[in-house]
């Protein structure tokens, strides 16, 4: 059975592929941190956190679920994220680790990484493997 934590990140994936950016900032923290791909420093706030997920450069973005593990209020999910570059049509579809840690309801933290093994440590969940 699905963790409350884990309802609220699928809420938030689904807002997320169907551009209702509205819905996320529901489910996301006044004072949410979000660390960035590549080292880029990490960003606060909820309109810092929209703002990079609204597509700018995109016609469209989605981003699936393909496995979810929690524990407590951390929960990873493996996925693909697909978009379709405005204009020029390019696709783009890479493999991503993503981490959100949920506090009272709403995503307190989130980050995305490129990297299986640097999602792990940073979500602190053991590696089945």
């Amino acid at each position: 059975m699905p963790t409350d934590s884990e309802a609220v990140v699928r809420r938030a994936i689904d807002a997320f592929n169907r551009g209702d950016f509205t819905g996320v900032a529901e489910l996301v923290h006044p004072e949410v941190e979000v660390i960035r791909l590549g080292g880029l420093g990490t960003l606060t706030g909820r309109e810092a956190a929209i703002g990079l997920m609204v597509p700018d450069a995109f016609e469209s973005q989605q981003q699936s679920i393909d496995d979810l593990r929690s524990e407590g209020e951390v929960v990873m999910v493996t996925g693909t994220f697909h978009a379709r570059g405005a204009g020029s049509g390019i696709e783009l579809k890479r493999k991503s680790y993503s981490v959100f840690w949920v506090e009272d309801g709403m995503i307190r933290r989130m980050g995305t990484y490129l990297d299986r093994e640097e999602a792990l440590v940073a979500s602190g969940l053991d590696d089945p493997a």
